[in-house]
């Protein structure tokens, strides 16, 4: 039914659990030939969770195969933790997503505001660039939490991505 009316889908259920091989080959399956997936990453892959890197990321790849293998799957959403600050070592772990994850597009979203800050905006939108991450633009409520970033429209990518949490702070 989505897919008869969408050309394209976000489907977030793998930020909680990894599906069998056989569902995402199902999906591959049941969608028409120029459909395109773009998935959220598992939580521990973006420190949500505690994990080992390098196994978070290939359980996820192994998890979505088929999906990939069909030629539908374009890009990962890595929503990281509000705990993930611009810092040396997390842009160290950032310039280490693109060889994890090729040749799929990184969609990053950030959820804490050091990431944009004026001060820090130009640096972070320029290093995403240059690591070929795709910044993706949240709009969202505006409150003080720090888990809200600036409203920054902005592409470092071909692929330029803009989600809507929704408007309502309560």
């Amino acid at each position: 039914y989505y897919a008869e009316r969408f050309d394209t889908v976000e489907v977030d259920s793998p930020f909680y659990h990894l599906p069998d091989p056989k569902v995402t080959g199902n999906w591959a399956l049941r969608t028409p030939p120029e459909f395109v997936f773009h998935v959220k990453a598992h939580a521990s892959m973006t420190g949500h969770e505690p994990a080992e890197q390098e196994t978070a990321f290939a359980d996820f790849r192994r998890s979505l195969e088929p999906l990939e293998l069909s030629g539908k799957l374009r890009s990962i959403l890595l929503q990281y933790h509000p705990r993930f600050v611009k810092s040396r070592a997390a842009k160290d772990e950032l310039a280490r997503v693109p060889e994890r994850l090729a040749p799929l597009v990184p969609l990053i979203e950030f959820r804490h505001r050091s990431w944009l800050e004026q001060a820090e905006r130009r640096d972070t939108l320029d290093f995403l660039e240059r690591h070929g991450l795709a910044y993706v633009s949240v709009d969202a409520p505006m409150t003080q939490a720090s888990n809200v970033v600036p409203r920054v429209a902005a592409a470092t990518h071909a692929v330029s991505v803009i989600r809507f949490h929704g408007r309502n702070a309560q």
